[in-house]
């Protein structure tokens, strides 16, 4: 909307904080993931040719969710015929490095197989986790970084060796199968359903009851490298549609964006401030703004996973931020002829109704006598 020639005529900062205070609100939507701000009795408006910009210029918040959560942790195994079928999840939690990330696939592994033991083609096998050799076990270290972890069974382990385990990111009415579980891991994405023999992982039997499970990818710490902060206005910005709606296809069609900013993560916190003019802004269509409604989504447009669902409420997870309201105005445009209104014609349109001219403007030729 805006060009090389528009003018700022207003600018307001706008500080907000969720952080609980005393009772609940009346708009009672104050949580992390979704939260309403009321202006009341100064809300946001603008003339005609004008139009106000939304720009983030501050934004903190507790990192208080994990990095491993129902977005990324899940897994499907199978047994090679597909007849039988279960899934495991790492634990939700922080991990110091990919060491522990890997020492926590084996063990949630071996406890998966051993609940599928004589069942299918599983012979009946009892697992438990032996070792991982990943290496480095923290990122920016030597190596290739791909998981590898032993699983030792307590007899032989006939057709676990055929094993499909696999990382789904497929939508379906299971709500964490769109997962992020293959990013984390460095895992073989699946992203259909009806695959049942993608393997996302090698199983390897190197000798005796020992089964050896390596990834194809790096191994990460965390799916998440970025929040966004969405707006309710309708607004100009665009953004790809995967990063809006995780149910739909996953590809590169642009759609319009109610996202103001990219909120970087760090181990500590979420935060950005800005010196100067904030990158991240939003141009708005309304001109009469009287509440804002925003959203916190991961890249997929999905609420970010909370510790409990309390978290926001009793514990201390909320958002500090600064926003930034400019009013622009635009000038017409130069492609548009800009003449003075005409003159007032001598005669009235109505019947029977004269004026004169002399009513109208003084006459340059007379004289006074």
């Amino acid at each position: 909307m805006a060009g090389s020639f528009e003018k700022l005529v207003k600018s307001q900062d706008i500080f907000i904080s969720s952080q609980q205070s005393g009772e609940v609100g009346a708009s009672a939507k104050q949580e992390f993931n979704s939260f309403k701000v009321c202006f009341n009795q100064h809300p946001l408006t603008c003339c005609a040719n004008q139009f106000i910009r939304l720009s983030l210029t501050q934004f903190w918040s507790y990192r208080n969710w994990y990095y491993v959560n129902k977005t990324n942790n899940l897994f499907v195994v199978r047994d090679s015929a597909g007849n039988v079928e279960g899934d495991f999840s790492l634990s939700p939690k922080d991990y110091g490095n990919i060491g522990d990330i890997s020492t926590e696939f084996g063990t949630q592994l071996a406890a998966a197989f051993t609940a599928m033991k004589s069942t299918g083609n599983f012979p009946a096998v009892n697992f438990s986790f032996t070792s991982t050799s990943t290496a480095p076990t923290t990122t920016g270290g030597t190596g290739d970084r791909l998981m590898r972890v032993r699983i030792t069974g307590d007899a032989a382990v006939g057709n676990f060796l055929n094993a499909v385990i696999q990382t789904p990111q497929y939508y379906s009415t299971t709500e964490n199968d769109f997962n992020d579980s293959y990013a984390l891991l460095g895992g073989k994405r699946v992203s259909d359903s009806t695959d049942k023999t993608t393997k996302s992982f090698t199983i390897t039997n190197p000798s005796g009851n020992h089964l050896d499970i390596v990834g194809f990818f790096p191994l990460q710490r965390t799916t998440t490298p970025f929040l966004y902060l969405r707006c309710s206005h309708n607004g100009l910005n665009l953004e790809t549609q995967n990063n809006e709606n995780y149910q739909s296809t996953q590809d590169e069609h642009i759609i319009n964006s109610t996202i103001i900013a990219k909120l970087p993560v760090s181990d500590t916190a979420v935060s950005l401030q800005f010196d100067a003019l904030s990158p991240y802004f939003v141009d708005l269509e309304s001109r009469f703004i009287s509440e804002l409604d925003f959203r916190i989504t991961d890249g997929h447009g999905r609420p970010v996973p909370l510790i409990n669902q309390d978290a926001d409420i009793e514990g201390n997870l909320f958002v500090n931020m600064t926003i930034k309201a400019n009013t622009y105005e635009t000038p017409p445009s130069p492609f548009e002829l800009q003449t003075r209104p005409p003159p007032v014609p001598l005669f009235d349109k109505e019947p029977y109704n004269l004026t004169y001219l002399s009513q109208q403007r003084p006459n340059p030729f007379a004289r006074n006598v």
